[in-house]
């Protein structure tokens, strides 16, 4: 026997009894959700733990980049590509409106849990998934729109993969705006005097790319007009003014309403007020908010005390008139004492809010008075005095 036959019998007899081993052989294929870079061929037979390069799908990361060298192992399908998303309907939100916004996980890993991130900070943890759940796996984020939660929110998926990949994270922003109608004053209750204007006013905001109709609200209907600041239409009869030339315009963001309306004897602008903003964006989605409500309350004479002459002897009366919002307490005064209450009547008119006062002086005999009503209502600023009258008595 040659020595090269000898050799090649070795070899066999030693294969036969698993003493050498040959190389395993691996087919190429492209993990889920990528390609292989185009110099290779999908099927083709390598070296088991030859790495090669492939290119994950549009939005796809295998690792922290699209571009990865994956392995090829007999047997077993590469590591996949993998995409966490982010899902919501709006970037601008109500305050009060429900916010709703889906993590949306595509791979073949298991997802071990899922983390909501608010501008870099921990906000929700979402735990883990059911048992059984498949790609994609789904995270929903719900909760209630406040001035606090605009700003920048990160989904982060961490998923457990086979070898040479353990775990891995992937950020996506979605920016909120949080649209809101500011009223004020700051107090719930505001209290006038007849012939003031209501000093109430609606702010606006970010109307870059919105058109707003405002719609000032007198319970338990619309007021009479409105005058915001600004580009507008001309008020109409229903007291809706809408704002113009708000789309993807230069202008200031921010729009100011107030009611046309001043304080009087009508009870109906004693009453409570809001107004409401309608934003319109040039995709025709809408939302509404509503500001916080404004009592106003109306108070001040109607009949102011008239002065008189007379005679000595002779008898005076003096009737004021007065509207707020409940009765008052009535006292009049004469050169500022305090008259008892058996000089003079009064009488309130739920319906009118108006209260009616009657002083009566039996023979007069000073020569010279001054004559004040004094209406008393409850709460801030509850005491109001009519203008003086003038009492002259003549010999």
């Amino acid at each position: 026997m040659t020595p090269l036959n000898w050799v090649n019998g070795l070899v066999m007899c030693l294969s036969v009894v698993g003493l050498v081993r040959t190389q395993e052989k691996c087919s190429i294929s492209a993990p889920e959700f990528s390609r292989l870079d185009t110099t290779i061929t999908a099927g083709e037979q390598v070296d088991s733990g030859t790495t090669f390069r492939v290119f994950c799908d549009t939005g796809f990361q295998l690792g922290s980049s699209s571009v990865a060298e994956v392995p090829c192992v007999t047997g077993q399908m590469p590591s996949s590509c993998r995409k966490v998303e982010v899902i919501t309907y709006n970037t601008e939100y109500a305050l009060g409106s429900e916010i709703v916004m889906t993590c949306k996980i595509t791979a073949l890993d298991t997802v071990s849990g899922v983390r909501w991130i608010k501008d870099g900070t921990d906000f929700r943890e979402q735990g883990e998934f059911a048992a059984g759940q498949t790609s994609p796996f789904q995270s929903v984020l719900t909760f209630t729109a406040a001035a606090a939660d605009a700003g920048t929110y990160n989904c982060e998926a961490t998923l457990g993969s086979a070898a040479p990949f353990t775990t891995e994270t992937a950020l996506i922003d979605v920016s909120l705006t949080i649209l809101a109608a500011e009223m004020t004053p700051a107090e719930e209750t505001v209290y006038l005097q007849i012939g003031e204007t209501l000093p109430l006013a609606c702010t606006f905001k970010n109307l870059a790319t919105y058109m707003l109709t405002i719609t000032w609200l007198r319970d338990p209907s619309e007021s009479g007009s409105c005058t915001p600041a600004g580009e507008v239409e001309p008020a109409s009869e229903t007291g809706k003014c809408k704002v113009v030339s708000m789309y993807n315009t230069d202008v200031d963001d921010t729009v100011v309403s107030r009611p046309n309306l001043q304080a009087s004897s009508d009870p109906a602008v004693s009453n409570t007020y809001s107004c409401k903003g309608v934003y319109n964006n040039i995709a025709n989605n809408k939302e509404v908010v509503t500001s916080a409500a404004r009592n106003v309350v109306v108070r001040g004479f109607t009949i102011q005390p008239t002065s008189l002459s007379l005679g000595v002897g002779d008898d005076a009366a003096f009737t004021c008139e007065t509207v707020g919002e409940s009765e008052p307490t009535v006292v009049w005064l004469l050169d500022s004492a305090p008259q008892a209450s058996s000089l003079f009547s009064s009488d309130y008119t739920p319906a009118t809010r108006a209260t009616k006062s009657v002083l009566s002086l039996q023979s007069v005999t000073k020569q010279s008075s001054a004559v004040v009503c004094r209406m008393t209502y409850p709460g801030e600023s509850g005491e109001i005095n009519s203008q003086p009258a003038t009492l002259s008595v003549y010999s």
